[in-house]
C-alpha cells in the first residue's frame, strides 16, 4: 500500500485487517480520505495523519491524542544493567569457585585419609593367620615390626638351629617365631620345607600349633602358637612345675 503514490481514498474499518502500517503512508501526497479503524493493525502512526482513522487497533501508538503513546526503549539500561549483571556473576564465580574447590579438595582428601586408617585399623583387627584374610606381604610386614626385624630383646631362646622370638600383633595375639640360621645348603633347605609340611598336616592337643612358615634364601622363620610357660623340657626340668603339670 505504501508504493500506491495516486492513492486518494481508503477506507478499511471493520474488516479484520492485521498487519503492520507502513511507513510510507507519509509520502502520499494525493491522499485524502484515510479509515482503517478497528481492525488488528499495528506500528508507529506519523504525526501529520488524522488519529480518528485508526482508533481500535490496539496494537498502533502515536503521539496523536486518542491513541496510546509509544513505548520508548532505552537500549542502553538494559545493556548496562544486563553488562553490570554479567560482570557480578562473573565476580562471584572467580572468587568463589577456586574456593569450592578447594574445599572440595580438602574433604575428599581427608575422607581417604578417613578410610586409610579405618583399612588399617580393620586389617589389623583381622586375624592375619586365618585363611580368609591370610595376604603373604601383610603378614611378613607385620612380624617384622612386631619384632623390629628380629632385635634381640625379643628373643626368649636359641639353639643350634635357630633362635626363637616372641612377639605380639596389632591384633593383641602373641606368636612364638622361629628364625633359622642362614644356610644355603641344599640339605638343610629341604629339612625345612619338610618339616613345614610335616607340621602343617598334624593337629594334636601335644603338639604346637604351626600358624605359617617363611622360607627365603636370606631368612627363614616359622610361626607358632606361643606357649607362654616355655617347652615340655623346661617345665620338667623343675621340680615344683612338673608336679603342678602332673
Amino acid at each position: 500500500m505504501g508504493k500506491i503514490s495516486s492513492l486518494s481514498f481508503l477506507e478499511l474499518k471493520y474488516n479484520l485487517v492485521n498487519g503492520t502500517i507502513p511507513s510510507q503512508l507519509n509520502s502520499i501526497e494525493t491522499l485524502q480520505y484515510l479509515d482503517v479503524s478497528h481492525n488488528h493493525l499495528s506500528g508507529t502512526i506519523s504525526d501529520f495523519l488524522n488519529a480518528e482513522a485508526f482508533i481500535g487497533n490496539k496494537g498502533l501508538c502515536s503521539k496523536l491524542s486518542g491513541l496510546p503513546p509509544c513505548r520508548i526503549d532505552t537500549p542502553s539500561s538494559y545493556d548496562s544493567k544486563k553488562k553490570t549483571r554479567n560482570v557480578s556473576i562473573g565476580l562471584v564465580i572467580k572468587v568463589f569457585l577456586p574456593i569450592v574447590v578447594l574445599l572440595v579438595i580438602l574433604l575428599i582428601g581427608k575422607r581417604n585419609k578417613d578410610d586409610s586408617e579405618q583399612a588399617k585399623e580393620a586389617i589389623k583387627s583381622l586375624d592375619i593367620f586365618f585363611v580368609w584374610n591370610f595376604n603373604g606381604k601383610t603378614a611378613f610386614e607385620e612380624l617384622i615390626e612386631a619384632t623390629e626385624d628380629f632385635d634381640i630383646k625379643y628373643c626368649t631362646g636359641t639353639g643350634s638351629y635357630g633362635s626363637v622370638y616372641k612377639a605380639e600383633l596389632a591384633s593383641g595375639k602373641i606368636i612364638a617365631l622361629k628364625k633359622l640360621h642362614s644356610s644355603e645348603e641344599l640339605f638343610f633347605i629341604k629339612s625345612f620345607q619338610n618339616k613345614a609340611c610335616v607340621l602343617s598336616n598334624i593337629w594334636h592337643q601335644n603338639i604346637v600349633k604351626l600358624y605359617g612358615f617363611c622360607l627365603h634364601k636370606k631368612c627363614m622363620f616359622m610361626i607358632y602358637e606361643c606357649m607362654e610357660r616355655g617347652s615340655l623340657l623346661c617345665v620338667l626340668r623343675n621340680d615344683d612345675e612338673a608336679v603342678e603339670f602332673d
